[in-house]
């Protein structure tokens, strides 16, 4: 009994040394840049619908939608930040905006051969003041 106890013990440690020694965290083996979003918009230039993709990086690619399956994706001019969020603006989708995580806000009539301009900061007005109030005085403003 006490040979097949010291059987059981010595596997159990076998295997706990092996998974030690042998587990490593899991990583992919991609490039590393990953896609924040993606926005349709309207070249006025060659008038057709594109799309365009943004990365964390900052980097921007745009490809011509009309061409289902052979999409060939071209840099467009990069965003000067990283970014967290991408999307189209306007009637139509006539331009693109990016905000980067610091809170600027990008946006660009023409991703193809514009540049990016600096629309603003979301968090440029500072905190928001607030003024504490009683249950009372919620209720009364309220009740009006």
């Amino acid at each position: 009994m006490a040979k097949r106890f010291f059987y059981v013990c010595a596997g159990l440690l076998m295997l706990a040394a092996a998974y030690h020694l042998g587990a490593t965290k899991a990583e992919s083996q991609g490039t590393g840049t990953s896609a924040v979003g993606v926005a349709a918009f309207w070249d006025p230039s060659t008038d057709r619908e594109r799309l365009a993709v943004g990365t964390a990086s900052g980097a921007v690619y745009w490809t011509d939608s009309s061409i289902p399956g052979g999409e060939t994706w071209t840099p467009a001019q990069p965003i000067p930040s990283s970014i967290v969020a991408f999307s189209g603006w306007g009637v139509g989708g006539w331009g693109l905006v990016a905000v980067a995580a610091n809170g600027d806000v990008y946006r660009t009539a023409d991703p193809v051969n514009g540049s990016w301009l600096l629309a603003g900061n979301i968090f440029s007005g500072g905190p928001v003041q607030i003024q504490r109030s009683t249950w009372g005085e919620v209720k009364e403003r309220f009740s009006r």
